[in-house]
């Protein structure tokens, strides 16, 4: 965990994102802090000390974004934008321009979206069949409806960025999103929906069940959170507090993340002391200690670069395979001939799954078989290119299936190194008869 009062430190595969709503002066009607003179200057000195290489800002007015933060962050590296929301306040996200450069934004009502290119991504691995791009991070920022009986239209909203991030999957590596959500982490239909779980007929929030089919479809990018807030009691992790004692909200600011590309590798803590959580907790905010009603968030995400990376879990990461190690639970693989003959290499590939297939679990076997069926073609006329995209397929889909046991985790990394080895033998093969 990150103190609060620490800047973050990262390295070129890492990237810092702070996520807070620092409550509107227009929305802020107890007059015993003044924002010129007293919020204002802890809200600033907190991002500047911050050190977060993007910064996602909920409740910014419009009037403060153009006279208060553009001016300042510009000076100490930063770009940015805003959108509008409900009076002239919406949400403002900025990036460090030494980390990354805009390559597109898309508003929505108190949403926005800003795909950002990584200036210094490292090189693609020579290795890699296909070659990847430089990196592309969407970063969603949000407020979302904040009456606690509009369960559907704070689902509905994030419906609205899946549908954009669906349109723009070509140009994106990997999403972060966050801000006030308005809802809990810990239980809630925003939860239920972003992680994947399914169905989406019983989702509970605030003790009540709700019945999301009739007008939400699952969505098609799992989402983790950075922070563990399930495992905690809610006066452990609030990150809303009232002037009213007793007035606290427990994981309403979230940052969450899609696990195809990332991890997350530290987060920020929410109080700097002890001291500082109690007297929040009975004086309420916003006060000396904190500026704003919320309290900041974030956490230092890591890029996972290689398929390796990506599909472990971090219980077995010491036991990942590498290309000259067989695991235990590995099948040999027959010699391939020196001719290249791919349809007997087919025939080789298909017969070494099926056996893989009857030493799984019924679980695992269930698992590959339904990335097999639904999303690989092994019919001997995919061509070349139908078989570079299939085993980009392969990344994605392994990966999203690997949380199970260390075995299953060796298989689906010999299933991935079979399938490259396949459309080497094939291309190989188009050499010869060109």
């Amino acid at each position: 965990m990150i103190p609060r009062k620490e800047a973050f430190q990262t390295n070129k595969n890492e990237f810092s994102i702070l996520s807070w709503n620092l409550l509107a002066p227009i929305l802020h009607r107890d007059s015993s802090l003044n924002w010129s003179e007293e919020r204002l200057p802890l809200i600033l000195e907190e991002l500047r000390a911050s050190n977060a290489d993007i910064l996602c800002l909920q409740e910014m007015q419009q009037d403060c974004m153009e006279r208060d933060f553009v001016p300042k962050l510009v000076k100490i590296g930063y770009q940015g934008l805003c959108c509008d929301g409900d009076n002239n306040v919406g949400v403002a996200t900025f990036w460090d321009t030494s980390k990354f450069e805009l390559q597109h934004s898309i508003s929505k009502h108190r949403i926005m979206i800003v795909i950002l290119k990584e200036i210094s991504s490292s090189e693609a691995s020579t290795t890699s069949i296909v070659s990847e791009p430089s990196r592309m991070l969407a970063v969603v920022n949000v407020h979302l409806d904040d009456h606690p009986s509009r369960v559907f239209t704070r689902v509905q909203q994030l419906q609205s960025v899946m549908k954009e991030l669906k349109r723009l999957d070509n140009d994106i590596t990997a999403t972060v999103l966050c801000g006030d959500f308005s809802c809990p982490q810990k239980q809630s239909a925003c939860t239920s929906y972003l992680k994947g779980d399914e169905p989406l007929n019983a989702v509970m929030e605030n003790n009540e069940v709700f019945d999301l089919t009739s007008c939400i479809r699952p969505n098609p990018i799992q989402f983790v959170p950075s922070y563990p807030f399930a495992d905690l009691p809610p006066t452990e992790y609030f990150t809303y507090a009232g002037k009213q004692p007793g007035c606290y909200a427990a994981g309403i600011d979230q940052l969450w993340f899609s696990r195809r590309r990332l991890k997350t590798k530290s987060f920020r803590e929410i109080c700097s002391s002890e001291e500082q959580r109690c007297a929040i907790l009975t004086e309420g905010l916003p006060s000396e200690w904190n500026p704003s009603d919320h309290m900041p968030i974030g956490a230092i995400i890591e890029w996972q670069n290689s398929f390796s990376d990506e599909c472990r879990d971090d219980d077995v990461s010491d036991n990942r395979m590498n290309a000259t190690e067989k695991p235990e639970c590995r099948l040999i693989v027959e010699e391939k001939s020196a001719t290249s003959d791919s349809n007997k290499f087919r025939t080789n590939f298909k017969q070494e799954l099926n056996e893989l297939l009857q030493s799984c679990s019924e679980t695992e076997r269930f698992l590959i078989e339904y990335c097999l069926i639904s999303h690989v073609s092994l019919d001997e006329t995919s061509s070349i290119a139908s078989m570079e995209k299939e085993l980009e397929m392969i990344r994605y889909w392994l990966q999203q299936r690997s949380e199970t046991s260390e075995k299953f985790t060796c298989i689906i990394n010999w299933f991935y190194t079979l399938y490259e080895d396949l459309l080497l033998e094939c291309i190989d093969l188009q050499h010869d008869l060109t």
